[in-house]
């Protein structure tokens, strides 16, 4: 699986997280510690995640590493 492929995966994963849970992407950026314009570019798909920032998502919607990224 190429960058591109894994952020599509990731993207659509992250918007049904964040929808499923009622967390906006003011919520997530506040709540996880990563910046609003960051937690923007990765719902948008311009912005490749590194791994802390993952994690932290991940907590913060309920889920694992693996369903968030699809790995």
């Amino acid at each position: 699986m190429d960058t591109e492929e894994w952020m599509r995966d990731f993207v659509c994963n992250l918007q049904i997280m964040m929808e499923r849970r009622g967390i906006t992407q003011k919520d997530l950026a506040i709540r996880s510690g990563i910046s609003e314009t960051a937690v923007s570019r990765y719902c948008a798909g311009i912005q490749v995640p590194k791994g802390p920032a993952i994690v932290s998502m991940a907590r913060v919607l309920g889920c694992n590493v693996e369903e968030l990224t699809g790995y």
